[in-house]
């Protein structure tokens, strides 16, 4: 999902237009976008995820310049996880294995839900604080399908949750009974 922001100011009546600068810099050697707009509202689209940004805001006139506002800063949230294993839709998973996920660029931790059901309602397995991309499951039931999401939380707040993935358990192994002993 792509981050927007909107930035608002207060409206001059000394303006006909402004002009608005993003960079990831605070000296704005580097802009991101430069852009001059009629209204103290603007839009920006596509931003990168767990980034710093600053943002400044001057009135124009014509070929007039006025002084530069303060410059702001704000941080773009985490990526969500992309979940890796079991890939969704897998069947025969074991009832004991590894979930895995891409890590997330400034992640402390993840947030980990497993459920037999997609609103996640009654979780067979719901881990708060996970410090790696992966974990390992046992005692699944077989012959059922499990739902599972992650999300990565961070010093700026949490990212929104994955795609919800799926998988079915394998079947259970077949108890033998008859003859008593294994012949080898």
């Amino acid at each position: 999902m792509p981050i927007s922001v909107q930035f608002t100011w207060l409206a001059s009546d000394n303006a006909w237009a402004y002009q608005f600068q993003l960079s990831i810099d605070k000296n704005f050697q580097k802009i991101v976008i430069d852009t001059t707009v009629f209204n103290p509202i603007v839009t920006i689209s596509n931003l990168d995820f767990f980034t710093e940004y600053f943002w400044r805001v001057r009135l124009t006139r014509g070929e007039q310049y006025g002084i530069w506002s303060e410059i702001r800063k704000f941080k773009t949230m985490l990526s969500a996880p992309l979940l890796l294993f079991p890939e969704n839709g897998s069947k025969n998973i074991p009832t004991s294995g590894t979930l895995k996920w891409s890590p997330v660029p400034g992640a402390i931790h993840y947030y980990l839900v497993v459920s037999t059901n997609k609103q996640f309602i009654n979780n067979q397995i719901e881990i708060v604080d996970l410090k790696d991309n992966q974990f390992d499951y046992t005692n699944l039931e077989p012959a059922k399908e499990y739902f599972w999401k992650v999300r990565a939380t961070g010093e700026n707040g949490k990212s929104e949750w994955s795609e919800v993935f799926n998988f079915k358990t394998q079947l259970p192994k077949p108890e033998l009974i008859v003859p008593p002993f294994a012949d080898t």
